[in-house]
């Protein structure tokens, strides 16, 4: 009897661990899903209509990053990782900003 149980146990075990394995095995791929920004950055830039551009250099130029991804994803329509992408683009492109 202590042996059906033990084999029962084991099966168990590896019934658990093999669910588990498979669940962080899906999480890892959807993780290097999300490391990948939607769109290209340069791409965001350079849809920007004149006004937005001017107003998010103005607003980078007083210190307001958040203010300028927040105007950036008004032109766009873009996510905020891909927004602060795109900044971050322009702030690497204008260093005087």
């Amino acid at each position: 009897m202590e042996s059906g149980a033990t084999s029962l146990w084991l099966l168990f075990g590896v019934f658990i661990l093999g669910y588990v394995m498979g669940r962080f095995a899906r999480a890892t791929d959807e993780d290097r899903a999300l490391a990948q920004p939607a769109q290209d950055p340069g791409l965001l830039v350079s849809k920007l209509t004149a006004e937005a551009r001017a107003d998010i250099d103005n607003l980078l130029a007083e210190k307001k990053v958040i203010p300028a991804i927040r105007r950036l994803r008004e032109d766009t329509g873009a996510g905020l990782r891909d927004a602060k992408l795109a900044v971050d683009e322009i702030r690497r492109s204008r260093p005087e900003l």
